[in-house]
């Protein structure tokens, strides 16, 4: 993110550097909000799938409903039900919670991985800042005599 900040506004002229740097931090902030928002959405579709699919038929409809919902409603339906039904409600929920959260982590590091390459590609043809290019020494071009194929 540093990096991106300072390429932007480096790039940008003196008069302009305000800009650039608010448009930058404003898509940055955008960004991880419409992150956070898909990724939870993601995590959370995968732990309602898991769990509705996981709820023993003896759990209340109250309680099941909960346990759908979030992983603190699993928690606070598990407080209220017997011991060994309480308990299997919240590893089925805990289980649930688990597997979400594993699959936004495998689609972040994928979503990650895309960024990389892609910014790779970009930035593959733009030198280091600081680096010099190398000087072209004429006088040895001077002294090979050229073909008549060869462009001058």
């Amino acid at each position: 993110m540093t990096l991106s900040t300072n390429m932007i506004i480096g790039s940008a002229p003196p008069e302009k550097a305000g800009l650039a740097g608010g448009m930058s931090q404003t898509s940055a902030e955008f960004g991880f909000a419409l992150g956070l928002a898909v990724l939870g959405s993601v995590g959370k579709a995968v732990y309602r799938n898991q769990i509705a699919d996981n709820i023993p038929v003896d759990i209340p409809p109250k309680a099941a409903e909960a346990a759908r919902d979030t992983l603190v409603g699993a928690t606070e339906a598990a407080q209220k039900l017997s011991d060994p039904l309480g308990t299997e409600l919240l590893t089925i929920a805990r289980e649930a919670f688990t597997s979400g959260m594993n699959t936004v982590a495998t689609v972040s590091a994928i979503m990650l991985i895309g960024v990389a390459i892609f910014a790779a590609s970009l930035l593959r043809h733009i030198p280091p800042s600081g680096a010099t290019q190398p000087e072209q020494d004429d006088s040895i071009s001077a002294t090979v005599p050229r073909t008549e194929h060869e462009p001058s």
